[in-house]
């Protein structure tokens, strides 16, 4: 059985790399955590997008910032709230906060679903989120 999902999963990465390079993009596959990382840059930073391959669910995520050692003097209320509003506005991109305090922009794609437009459209929403949080999120909670 182990060997039938380590297959699966072989067969999960050489679809994403093949869908990464039809996108033009840069990337390395870091071979200890089994994670594609896709430096991206947006106004002159570089996001580190993973895209992490699991059993059955794909996971794309960008950290954006850490609340404790980023935004220390942000209102954390307010903060929290502009997530939750942004996530429920926006089409396809949702914003979260891990257990380290990191606040990160994600989502999630069924192996089960794994075609190139579906990748393309996951991929680019945590791109269009990062972009989101420098443009209006950052500024708006000065």
């Amino acid at each position: 059985m182990l060997l039938l999902i380590e297959m699966a999963l072989e067969e999960t990465y050489e679809k994403i790399r093949s869908f990464l390079n039809m996108m033009g993009l840069k990337f390395f596959f870091d071979e200890e955590d089994k994670v594609f990382v896709v430096p991206f840059e947006i106004e002159g930073k570089v996001f580190p997008v993973l895209v992490i391959p699991q059993q059955k669910w794909i996971l794309t995520v960008a950290k954006i910032a850490n609340v404790k050692k980023d935004l220390p003097d942000v209102n954390k209320e307010n903060l929290y709230r502009k997530l939750l509003r942004e996530t429920f506005y926006l089409n396809e991109v949702t914003y979260g906060l891990t257990d380290d305090e990191d606040v990160v922009v994600h989502a999630e794609e069924s192996v089960s679903s794994l075609s190139f437009e579906n990748f393309q459209t996951e991929f680019f929403s945590v791109v269009a989120g990062l972009k989101h949080w420098l443009d209006s999120i950052k500024s708006s909670l000065s």
